[in-house]
């Protein structure tokens, strides 16, 4: 393959003299002698010199010196052209550019430290939010349920009335049998709800203090004041008659804070990590003081297609918007 060699034969005698002089194979940074002289650009000692430990820290094989500075002039040749073109004010270009721009400022003055949270912020936090690991007590209810239709017949209601009564004595009889799960296949017969009637009339926990919608909230008062096993008498809601039976009950419990304490740590961490990027972004803004242009940014909210030139406005203060609400 040809390789061009566009540098100067003055480059090559400073490489030379550079390769004999330097016995640890480096170059001096700061040196901002010309090496090369483009048009519109040019390649410095120091220039060379940084290219050269970017290959190092990036852990390629560096080149020999002339390969290297061969490569930057390419480079250097292609970038100068683009430029000339205009290239760099290409909105994409242009959104390349400030990235790299927004990544390299973020590590200069970005802090770098590593956020710290002592156990005693850990514990506060654990303490102010007790109830976010706190399992509220609660019930497990099985129940018989009759729709009770106000426009029936009082002649229906009674007969209604009767069926529950037949169900309620039926459950009264094998409450004692320790081996039965809720009503057993008593709802089969006699309830109307179609998804607990399949499950011996089983409509799960309920936590206290939460709502539960699977019944009627007097329904459920009647059925927490039950215990383990106990069975209500005939009660009427809106809906229709409920037995109701407690069939489980689970008391309140902590979360131990040894078990929890990590999770919280990492909280805190990404709360205060998020907090300094705010505060960081909000400062940049503060010191670029924007300024809009109030009739322009309504035009454009409202997506009007025309902005007549007389009416553009004036510019005002933006004010400091609050990155990350």
């Amino acid at each position: 393959m040809h390789e061009q060699k566009w540098f100067r034969t003055g480059a090559l005698a400073i490489l030379a003299g550079l390769c004999v002089s330097c016995s640890d194979n480096s170059l001096p940074l700061e040196d901002e002698s010309v090496l090369v002289q483009l048009n519109g650009g040019k390649i410095t000692l120091a220039d060379l010199a940084v290219e050269e430990a970017r290959c190092r820290k990036a852990g390629r094989p560096v080149p020999s010196k002339t390969d290297l500075l061969d490569r930057m002039v390419e480079f250097k040749a292609q970038s100068l052209r683009a430029r000339e073109l205009n290239l760099d004010q290409t909105p994409s270009v242009r959104r390349q550019i400030d990235k790299i721009l927004v990544a390299a400022l973020r590590e200069k003055e970005m802090p770098d430290e590593e956020v710290a949270v002592s156990d005693d912020e850990v514990r506060q936090a654990y303490d102010a939010d007790i109830e976010k690991y706190t399992r509220p007590a609660a019930d497990r209810f099985a129940v018989l349920f009759l729709a009770l239709h106000k426009k029936a017949s009082d002649q229906k209601c009674a007969e209604i009335r009767e069926r529950m009564d037949e169900a309620w004595r039926l459950a009264k009889e094998q409450a004692d049998n320790p081996s039965l799960t809720g009503f057993g296949k008593l709802p089969l017969t006699f309830s109307d709800d179609q998804i607990s009637r399949y499950r011996s009339g089983d409509i799960g926990w309920s936590s206290r203090g939460l709502p539960f919608s699977r019944i009627p909230e007097k329904i459920r008062q009647v059925g927490m004041a039950l215990k383990v096993g106990e069975i209500s008498e005939v009660l009427e809601a809106d809906s229709g008659l409920y037995v109701i039976k407690k069939t489980d009950f689970r008391p309140q419990a902590v979360t131990p804070f040894e078990s929890v304490a990590s999770s919280i740590r990492q909280r805190i961490i990404v709360e205060r990590t998020r907090q300094q990027e705010r505060d960081f972004v909000n400062s940049c803004v503060a010191w670029a003081s924007p300024e809009v242009n109030e009739k322009l940014a309504a035009l454009v909210s409202s997506k009007e297609e025309s902005i007549a030139s007389e009416d553009r406005g004036t510019m005002v203060p933006a004010g400091i918007p609050t990155v990350g609400k």
